[in-house]
């Protein structure tokens, strides 16, 4: 499993509604730096 699929997962838990900002910034910086 990769890095972005555990954050992917973790936001569905965390934030039912949605993706939340915090957690959409970190997977965008996290998508860059590969």
């Amino acid at each position: 499993m990769t890095t972005l699929e555990q954050l992917g997962r973790r936001a569905d838990v965390v934030t039912p509604n949605g993706i939340s900002p915090f957690l959409r910034d970190r997977i965008l910086r996290e998508a860059r730096s590969l």
